[in-house]
């Protein structure tokens, strides 16, 4: 039998692989190109069938239920951000990682 996947472990990494790239990003850029992925991310959620009904409801609910995600998420970015500006540091999305900003020229 395969080992059980732990799907939060799994979203955190990536995430963390993630996270440099938004590095000195403009944060409506990074905005833009969040809602992109979310956008790619509930169309993905589709039936077979292609019932556009059945697939409007089945997309709906995803995003319903990410929004509900993200808004469980918040406090807990706030504690890390707040911890930062805390500790002096000027926040940027580097602070995250361990990586240095990269010029975007």
């Amino acid at each position: 039998m395969p080992a059980k996947r732990n799907l939060t472990v799994e979203a955190l990494e990536l995430s963390d692989q993630i996270k440099p790239l938004f590095a000195g990003v403009d944060p409506n850029v990074v905005g833009g190109a969040l809602a992109d992925l979310v956008a790619l991310y509930i169309a993905g959620h589709r039936t077979g069938s292609g019932n556009k009904a059945i697939r409007t409801k089945i997309q709906n609910d995803v995003l319903e239920l990410w929004v509900r995600l993200v808004d469980e998420l918040i406090p807990g970015q706030n504690a890390i951000i707040d911890a930062h500006i805390a500790a002096g540091d000027s926040f940027n999305y580097h602070v995250m990682s361990e990586d240095k900003p990269r010029s975007r020229h």
